[in-house]
């Protein structure tokens, strides 16, 4: 599924001012029709507040998709009108006002897939806002400028947008060029994408990870070597520099490379010319170098493991990749990428794309919060396996697997992270034996909506109770906004039973909701 995320057709700001126009956007991160996650609707400059609410339901506004068509967001189980919103500049922040009666509640998430501590009404750039169990919707502000889908590289963020902007510089120049990274977070990618828009296009393109060559045969593989050279040359070899002709190198994990082999790779990068094993002649390096690693060059350099002199040939200039973990916005994206790649592949894409009709949704918007949740330790890499195995669990047998716990070599939240996604598992879990939403309305009027009596009787924690109330679209007392709450004091003054009543809610978490939104009886 090749995207072109490309919102900002309205133009860009201009002016003295070398720093970019930016624009409040609401962007699909969760849709019933897995093909509108990464669609985009912009509210306007985030240098000003926006003139007025936006309605959002189900006809209206209209969202841009990736082939820059415009629809709305079509769902037919939201209200034609769930919610407006605007963005407010100073202090940067979404203001959202739910309708009252409409068909979802809505509710307010962090991008790590925990419940957003901040109300509706002063939601903050870089939360999502949560439409019942169908939708989520990212709140932020990116730059107002075009994406480049050519390079290959699936994402929005502002890191993805940077990176972008950074091959397309660099793309054009000759220097040796360091790429550095976790592993997993795309290396290769930006080496090819370096490749594919710069003036070396039409030539090879060569990879050679430095750590999978043995150490007697590196200097063979890169240099080449005559014809009995040494035991085994039966045949002579040009060696990976030459056979890269006038294209691209990549010295993949070149943080891996003995000392030896350091030495005569920084001669070959000074003097740009290689000579083969056996021979006296030198022949010119013509190909551009690049060089990628996920260890911390200074680091082995300080502990006495890479050559100073070599860093300094290939740091500058340089490229560095954000891990996963602080771009998850894009998480989604990728996950939906990989995901049409592999169903197309088994020949599943029908059944797991389908129509925004779909009731439940093919993939439960609780499975999308779970990747939002996890660190991924090792980056898109692992992503894109979870996302083939993901497509198999549910081709096979319906079901869409957590992304895993296990895995090293990621950041220092990992373990919390692992955590997290287990507690969501097992939750995830139990909610196959939740009641339907008919039976849980049902159960809270029996114990007038006391969650403590239901989920006693339910024999859960209030926790899972409230989660199973988010999913089935049950009401809460924080899905009731202002207005509907000053509506029902008028209505039965200084009755709150009446008025809690009224709202299908505890008495208790009427006066909790007053308190919280500092509203006054009448």
């Amino acid at each position: 599924m090749e995207r072109t995320l490309d919102p900002w057709s309205h133009g860009t700001a201009t002016g003295a001012s070398s720093i970019p126009a930016s624009s409040a956007m609401l962007l699909v991160l969760f849709h019933a029709d897995l093909r509108r996650v990464g669609d985009v609707h912009v509210l306007g400059s985030a240098a000003v507040d926006g003139p007025a609410q936006i309605a959002i339901g189900r006809d209206l506004p209209a969202f841009v998709r990736g082939s820059g068509h415009r629809a709305p967001l079509g769902d037919p189980c939201i209200s034609r009108q769930q919610l407006s919103i605007r963005y407010l500049a100073s202090p940067a922040r979404f203001e959202v006002i739910g309708v009252p009666d409409s068909r979802r509640p809505l509710s307010l998430w962090t991008m790590d897939g925990s419940p957003h501590p901040a109300p509706l009404a002063a939601a903050p750039p870089d939360s999502i806002l949560a439409i019942g169990d169908r939708l989520l919707l990212w709140l932020g502000v990116l730059p107002d400028e075009p994406g480049d889908d050519d390079l290959g590289i699936v994402g929005v963020s502002a890191g993805c947008r940077q990176l972008r902007r950074r091959i397309r510089a660099l793309a054009d120049a000759s220097a040796t060029l360091l790429i550095r990274g976790e592993t997993g977070t795309g290396k290769e990618l930006v080496a090819r994408a370096l490749h594919r828009v710069g003036p070396r296009a039409r030539s090879p393109f060569v990879a050679v990870n430095c750590a999978a060559i043995a150490e007697p045969l590196i200097e063979s593989e890169l240099f080449g070597h005559r014809r009995g050279a040494f035991s085994g040359a039966s045949q002579a070899s040009d060696g990976l520099f030459r056979a890269a002709g006038d294209g691209t190198l990549l010295l993949d994990e070149i943080g891996e490379l003995s000392a030896t082999a350091q030495a005569k790779l920084l001669r070959t990068l000074q003097e740009r010319t290689v000579r083969a094993v056996g021979d006296v002649h030198e022949h010119v390096v013509e190909a551009r170098i690049l060089a990628a690693t996920h260890r911390a060059l200074e680091a082995e350099v300080a502990a006495g493991r890479f050559r100073a002199d070599l860093l300094a040939r290939i740091e500058a200039p340089s490229i560095t990749l954000a891990p996963l973990r602080e771009r998850r916005v894009d998480i989604p994206l990728l996950f939906v990428h990989y995901l049409a790649r592999a169903a197309e592949a088994s020949g599943g894409l029908a059944r797991v794309f389908c129509a925004a009709t779909a009731t439940p949704p093919p993939l439960p918007m609780t499975s999308m919060l779970q990747l939002l949740g996890h660190s991924w330790p090792r980056n898109v890499r692992e992503l894109e396996k979870h996302a083939i195995a993901a497509e198999l669990g549910f081709r096979t047998d319906g079901r869409w697997p957590a992304p895993s716990a296990g895995g090293g070599g990621g950041d220092g939240d990992g373990d919390a992270a692992a955590a997290r996604t287990s507690r969501q598992s097992a939750a995830a879990g139990r909610s196959r034996s939740r009641p339907t939403a008919e039976a849980l309305a049902r159960l809270l009027d029996e114990h007038d909506h006391v969650a403590r009596r239901v989920a006693d009787q339910l024999g859960v924690s209030r926790t899972t109770l409230d989660k199973w109330m988010r999913e089935l679209a049950v009401r809460r007392p924080a899905d009731i906004g202002d207005d509907e709450l000053q509506a029902a004091l008028v209505a039965h003054g200084e009755d709150l039973a009446r008025a809690a009543g009224t709202l299908r809610i505890s008495v208790r978490g009427l006066k909790l909701r007053l308190r919280e939104r500092r509203l006054k009886l009448q």
